[in-house]
């Protein structure tokens, strides 16, 4: 398969209530209508108990439901993916997927949060908070056993603006790269493209500045415009080879709220 859809509405790893499953529901409805593509869903559960378990809220539902999204993609075998969610915990067995088939995956991390707490550091103990430390640290006796790991050198981490020290600390130990959102941006985010090297691009919706998009599960103040991230989009997919784009992290079910969204979601259908 050379490119696939797919919808992974996990909410799990990010609190016991399940707004962002309605949320993501309402952009896969948005998106939709916006392309005549077939979505391929990973069923998740609308109900479940949350329990602590490995240092992780839902760790039996989250492992789960990355299982299935792992055999999802082993079974359809796709070039390129296409991806709504959902939870950034679903980015684990997808940049591990990715990884086993471009061996110099790079990784463009928009969101305002680092997301590298390991389970023990974490001070909420929701999955979303941890993914990117499990896509570049194999965490043991977790489900993090299974799935490759890429070199902190591969991240590049854009719009984090709300970091937990034990992340700062993680970032200043493993020189990962940051690009913040000063006047320098654009030439920095130039000088981490590189040409005829594949890529993927993780969006979760509060890198935007609430003023403009506000109805993520974890707004913080002083984003990115709508426009500067759908022009730093096309900048990646113009220079490099992307083969995989998410976005995530919607709580709003408004679809006339959602559709300011549609020049970002365009850029996912022509992936």
């Amino acid at each position: 398969m050379e490119k696939e859809y797919l919808f992974a509405p996990q909410w799990q790893d990010s609190d016991k209530t399940n707004e962002l499953y309605d949320g993501s529901q309402a952009l896969k409805k948005y998106f939709a209508s916006l392309s005549e593509n077939q979505i391929y869903e990973v069923l998740i559960d609308p109900v479940s108990v949350i329990k602590l378990e490995n240092d992780i809220y839902g760790y039996a539902v989250i492992a789960d439901q990355l299982l299935r999204i792992k055999d999802n993609l082993e079974h359809h075998n796709p070039d390129k993916l296409a991806t709504l969610g959902g939870g950034c915990g679903i980015e684990v067995p997808i940049v591990s997927y990715l990884s086993g088939k471009y061996s110099n995956l790079q990784v463009f991390w928009f969101d305002a949060h680092g997301d590298l707490n390991s389970p023990q550091s974490s001070p909420s103990k929701y999955f979303h908070g941890m993914p990117l430390r499990f896509i570049t640290e194999q965490q043991r006796n977790t489900i993090g056993d299974i799935f490759k790991t890429i070199p902190c050198k591969n991240v590049h981490l854009i719009g984090s603006r709300d970091l937990d020290d034990p992340e700062q600390a993680y970032i200043t130990e493993s020189n990962m790269h940051v690009i913040g959102l000063d006047n320098d941006y654009w030439r920095a985010l130039n000088n981490h493209i590189s040409q005829k090297t594949q890529a993927y691009i993780h969006i979760d919706l509060d890198v935007i500045d609430p003023q403009e998009y506000k109805n993520v599960k974890c707004p913080v103040k002083n984003g990115m415009s709508i426009n500067d991230l759908v022009r730093s989009v096309q900048l990646i997919i113009k220079s490099m080879n992307v083969v995989g784009m998410s976005v995530v992290e919607n709580i709003e079910q408004d679809i006339n709220k959602i559709k300011v969204l549609r020049p970002l979601l365009e850029e996912l259908i022509k992936l």
